[in-house]
């Protein structure tokens, strides 16, 4: 009868991080999923208060557990060695920075919304507001690029825990 290998437990930091990485997922899904549905009518009503204070939420929400993420990952490493978390926590650390890149457009989506226009115009500068939102295209690619990562890293975190689920 051959000998029974017995299968490594998950280590406490690892499962941490992949419930945090699940909830990067939900909130990444949840975050342009919204911002798919509610771009259309911020646009066509200037602003509306409501949706804008959603999708900015939203987008908060995303970037703090986007950097809740990357800092779990990096401590799972740093406390149990788990490699895998390590790199996974730096790809989430990209989707911080990219979140922290279109800080200022949503800070601009947000005031003009509650109708501060004058700081708004503080925070585009010396651009028209054409020019500025040309600039945002890398931005926004990046965003998406980052979303997508999330996405990516959250299914791999569930797939990890419920091959570790405990009994």
């Amino acid at each position: 009868m051959p000998k029974q290998i017995k299968k490594e437990e998950m280590k406490k930091s690892d499962r941490a991080y992949r419930k945090w990485a699940v909830a990067g997922l939900i909130s990444s899904v949840a975050f342009m999923g919204a911002l798919a549905g509610l771009i259309g009518l911020i646009t066509k009503t200037n602003g509306d208060k409501a949706p804008t204070t959603v999708l900015f939420s939203l987008y908060a929400v995303y970037t703090a557990v986007s950097v809740i993420s990357a800092v779990k990952g990096i401590m799972s490493y740093v406390r149990e060695d788990v490699t895998v978390c390590l790199f996974q926590g730096l790809l989430n650390a990209f989707s911080a920075i990219a979140c922290i890149m279109n800080l200022r457009m949503a800070f601009i989506i947000l005031l003009s919304a509650y109708h501060a226009e004058d700081m708004a115009n503080k925070l585009i500068g010396s651009q028209t507001q054409t020019e500025f939102v040309q600039t945002q295209y890398a931005n926004w690619i990046c965003l998406s690029v980052a979303v997508l990562i999330s996405i990516i890293i959250g299914i791999l975190g569930i797939v990890k825990l419920a091959k570790n689920r405990k009994n």
